[in-house]
This record gives structure tokens, C-alpha cells and sequence, in this order.
């Protein structure tokens, strides 16, 4: 009898000297992900998320990205440091990665020679380096570049001529677009005209003090984003001095997803309408595009369908993509 109740009362004494599981400790989980293969097939570098306290506010966190390397048989070494995160790294050759992080609030092109050295800083562009994608000869980049509709409209790069968007950016009160273009002669006064008393207005959403919401999509992940944001596709060859070369533009967003197998094309993702409102597309489909001068050709769209992540098999005679029904058609009533 007593060697039962002692054998009963074991995992509760085994219990009581463990410690019990905090809120915190979900901080010290890690997840590893963007797994990369080396050319020849003997390494891998990987992207190593870490939750950290914030040292400036209590019991905030801050993610950090980090990569690390493994030979598939020692134990796995970390390649960067620091408080800025990185991108996944791509693999320039069996020696060298290329990866971005953040530069004075802008994502910038990193080199790494996994032979000894820090990273060697390749681009300082105003716009920054987004979601680089490496050619298969390893000559170039085509990259991504994020700007805000009140950002874009002021661009001398991705609108060249300063135009509006030809959809209806359908604020109330507005017939047209046209107030999209700011006018300096009017000045703010909360006591003038409707367009200075509009102006005086605008001064708290300028101020970050008030948000005007005017579109359908505009829930965030942690809080409201009302303004609309377009994403534009460059291309950078990796020599020293290079410029890159914008190859969309306007109010229309682009995303690359693959380089064709000899470099003379790229596989691209846009909208199928062609003068739609963003929040009201509701299609994709898959183009081609030529880097020297950015002509595009159709692909693939199919009607109601979402096509995206293209990617054209070794000889480029075909491509694989993937679907997926769009929701339900939206236009103004």
C-alpha cells in the first residue's frame, strides 16, 4: 500500500519541482525559415527569427531576422548580427550572399563573402531594395519598390508626368480627381474658402493627428492603413556604379516573381483590369516583360481567377503558376 500511494504521489512531487510555463517564455521561441541551397549543393543558409526585449520600453518586443549557415553536418554558425534585421539571402555564387536590410529607414543591397569580412554595402538608392530576385547568370536584380498614393503623385521617377489616377478614387463631394493635385496658392485657413478650409483640415492628417478613411481595404494587421500603396518593379545589374532602371510606373502595382532561364525575360503578377480602382481588383494574371524596355506580353488570366508565383521550367517552354477564385466582383453602386 505505501509503495502505491508513493508511486501515485511521484508525478506530482516531479511536477511541483518544475517550473511552470510563463507568458514570456512564447518570447524565447525561434523559427527558422527561407531555407536557401548553395550552387554546388554542400551548404544552406537559412533566416532565423528571434522575439527580443525592447531596451527603451518596458515589456516591449521587437522581431529580429538573422541568417545562419549549415554544412549539413556541423553545428550551424550565424552569418549577421546586430539590431537591424535581414531578407533571405540569395546565393550570388558558392561564396557569396546577397541580402538587404534596413539603411537610414531604407532596405539596402548587401554583399557577403562567406570566405571572412563584414558585408559590404552595394546600394544606397532613396528608394530602397525590395524583394531582390537574382538572375540565373548572377549579373542583375530585379527588385520591388513600394510607394504611397500621396508619394507617388509627387514622383518625378514612377510618374514622370505627374498624373492622376485615370479610376475613380471615389471621394465624396468630388466629381473628379482632380483634387488630388494640391494647389499652393491655396492656403489653410479655418475661416476662408471650402478649398482652405479643406487645406486647414488636411494639415492634421499631414500631422499624423486624424485619419481620412475612403477606401474599402483598409484594415491593417495591428491598426488602420488609409491610404493606398503601389508596388513598381526595377532592375539593377551588380557592377560597380550601376543605376537601376525603372521598368513600371503609374498607379498600377506590379510584383516580379521569376527570371526566365536565360535572362531575357521576366515572369510578372498584375491586375487584369486595366483602370481599376486597387481596392475593387479582384483578378491577376501572369505577363512577361522585357528588362531592356519594360514591354509586356499576357501570359496567363483566366476570368474570376487570381494567378501569381509563376515559374518557368529549366528550358523555358513552360510555366507553372498558381490559382485561385477571386471574391466576389465589387464596383461602385
Amino acid at each position: 500500500m505505501r509503495i502505491l500511494l508513493v508511486l501515485l504521489c511521484m508525478p506530482f512531487f516531479l511536477w511541483a519541482q518544475n517550473e511552470k510555463i510563463t507568458v514570456t517564455d512564447l518570447t524565447r521561441i525561434k523559427s527558422a525559415s527561407s531555407v536557401s541551397l548553395s550552387p554546388d549543393g554542400k551548404r544552406a543558409v537559412y533566416a532565423v527569427q528571434t522575439t527580443e526585449p525592447d531596451a527603451e520600453k518596458k515589456w516591449e518586443y521587437i522581431y529580429r531576422t538573422h541568417l545562419w549557415l549549415t554544412d549539413f553536418q556541423n553545428p550551424s554558425r550565424q552569418l549577421t548580427q546586430g539590431e537591424e534585421s535581414v531578407s533571405r539571402a540569395l546565393w550570388k555564387d558558392a561564396k557569396t550572399l546577397l541580402f538587404t536590410r534596413p539603411v537610414k529607414g531604407k532596405s539596402q543591397l548587401f554583399q557577403l563573402s562567406l570566405e571572412g569580412g563584414e558585408p559590404r554595402q552595394l546600394t544606397d538608392w532613396k528608394y530602397g531594395i525590395g524583394n531582390p530576385i537574382l538572375s540565373h547568370d548572377g549579373s542583375k536584380i530585379v527588385f520591388s519598390v513600394g510607394l504611397s498614393l500621396t508619394e507617388l503623385l509627387k514622383d518625378s521617377l514612377f510618374n514622370p508626368s505627374k498624373a492622376i489616377p485615370e479610376w475613380s478614387f471615389e471621394k465624396p463631394g468630388f466629381k473628379d480627381n482632380a483634387f488630388l493635385k494640391s494647389d499652393s496658392k491655396v492656403k489653410p485657413n479655418p475661416d476662408g474658402s471650402l478649398a482652405e478650409i479643406r487645406a486647414f483640415l488636411n494639415q492634421d492628417v499631414v500631422d499624423k493627428k486624424a485619419k481620412v478613411i475612403n477606401r474599402l481595404n483598409f484594415q491593417g494587421e495591428a491598426t488602420t492603413q488609409p491610404e493606398l500603396n503601389f508596388s513598381h518593379i526595377c532592375v539593377l545589374e551588380l557592377k560597380e556604379g550601376a543605376t537601376p532602371k525603372v521598368l513600371t510606373t503609374g498607379f498600377k502595382s506590379f510584383q516580379a516573381s521569376a527570371w526566365s532561364p536565360d535572362g531575357k525575360f521576366l515572369y510578372v503578377t498584375t491586375g487584369q483590369q486595366a483602370n481599376a480602382h486597387p481596392d475593387r481588383e479582384q483578378t491577376s494574371k501572369v505577363i512577361r516583360m522585357t528588362p531592356e524596355n519594360g514591354q509586356m506580353q499576357d501570359v496567363f488570366q483566366a476570368e474570376n481567377q487570381r494567378a501569381f508565383a509563376p515559374l518557368p521550367s529549366w528550358d523555358g517552354q513552360r510555366i507553372a503558376l498558381l490559382t485561385s477564385p477571386s471574391e466576389a466582383s465589387i464596383s461602385p453602386s
